[in-house]
């Protein structure tokens, strides 16, 4: 801005050096200052230097600030609503894998998940889909749990296990084979 834009009244709209943002623009439309916002912009500057050309170029001026100012909207909404995706992606990602800390019902009063289920990707999905994402992504515990060792080993081994990890071990007990400390089994 190169000078300062007053309404009707006396209220300042725009003030020297200050960035014309989505807001300020909306001000100047309802105090009907559009052209005087324009005129202060450094734009309206150049286009009074062309001498008598002057009110042909103050037209396309005002003509082409407000598509640049439309575009100036749109890319500002575009970003607002990447801004908005990126958020939730976090807020998805952060919540998978972790219990749920209340029932989430869907609009039919279905539970989608109960308390202490654990947050998956369906789940985030259905949540999605009936309209109840924001609820389900309040409602997850970001305690770090604590867990025994004994209780995180897989029932099931995985696919790409060495051949000598597929045999069954022992869990707990009094039956219990204890590994040796490279975590081997003791020879018999």
């Amino acid at each position: 801005m190169q000078r300062d834009v007053y309404g009707e009244r006396g209220t300042m709209i725009a003030a020297q050096g200050q960035i014309v943002t989505p807001g300020v623009i909306e001000r100047a439309r309802v105090n009907a200052k559009e052209a005087a916002l324009v005129d202060a912009t450094t734009l309206s500057k150049a286009v009074s230097n062309a001498g008598d050309r002057l009110s042909v170029g103050a037209q396309t001026v005002k003509e082409g600030a407000s598509t640049l100012l439309d575009r100036v909207r749109e890319t500002y909404d575009e970003l607002r609503g990447n801004a908005a995706e990126a958020t939730l992606e976090r807020r998805i990602n952060a919540a998978l894998g972790r219990p749920a800390n209340r029932v989430i019902l869907d609009p039919q009063d279905n539970v989608l998940l109960n308390v202490g289920e654990i947050v998956t990707h369906r789940a985030i999905e259905e949540a999605r889909r009936t309209g109840v994402l924001d609820l389900l992504l309040s409602s997850v515990s970001m305690e770090t749990p604590s867990i025994s060792p004994d209780e995180v080993r897989p029932h099931v081994t995985g696919t790409a296990a060495l051949p000598a990890e597929h045999d069954e071990l022992p869990r707990g007990g009094a039956d219990a084979t204890r590994l040796n400390e490279d975590g081997t089994l003791p020879r018999s």
